[in-house]
């Protein structure tokens, strides 16, 4: 049973709250589309609809194929490879955490526009901040060719995932988010 946390709350405490940031909110229909999943698919193809479903399952493959893809046994430059690695790995980290504090996905609240943070600076930190980290788990493989092929594979899945959330977010906050994809590049900034 879900507990909605605004009942615990007294008149005061839920008005400062609303009064923090100016926010778009999307008209409610039903179903309530705050996860574009839960959408209907209004027109748009199926294919990038089961695609956003299972993302993260489809960007595994290559970084599997790192994990057991055979690493050269001697490496004049191991430490490349790692410093490199760690790199990557701790921007991705570091963009996730950044994105996370700014959208409030997993938080019972209304499901609003985010476009402070990192999503002023591009609108899809988290697909970006995945590249990362999946770049750079190949990276610790020592697998020179690997590397780009993972950062080429993620990013397509991406291409493919973004196209279907940016229409279903077009739908929900219409005007306001035809703005915002003015006003912020996908990818980068």
């Amino acid at each position: 049973t879900l507990i909605d946390s605004n009942k615990l709350k007294g008149p005061m405490e839920m008005e400062m709250e609303e009064a923090k940031a100016p926010v778009v909110e999307a008209p409610q229909t039903q179903p309530d589309p705050a996860d574009p999943t839960e959408a209907k698919d209004d027109g748009v193809t199926t294919m990038p609809r089961w695609l956003f479903r299972i993302r993260g399952v489809i960007v595994a493959p290559p970084l599997l194929l790192a994990l057991f893809w055979p690493t050269p046994s001697a490496s004049e430059n191991l430490w490349a490879f790692w410093m490199s690695g760690l790199i990557l790995v701790a921007l991705g980290i570091l963009l996730r955490v950044w994105a996370q504090q700014h959208l409030f996905y997993r938080v019972n609240i209304k499901k609003i526009l985010t476009m402070t943070g990192p999503y002023a600076i591009i609108r899809n930190p988290f697909y970006v901040a995945n590249t990362l980290l999946c770049t750079g788990a190949a990276t610790f493989s020592r697998v020179i060719w690997l590397i780009p092929v993972v950062a080429l594979w993620t990013f397509v899945v991406y291409v493919f995932v973004v196209q279907y959330e940016e229409q279903k977010l077009l739908q929900r906050y219409g005007k306001n988010y035809g703005e915002y994809l003015g006003a912020a590049p996908r990818w980068f900034p």
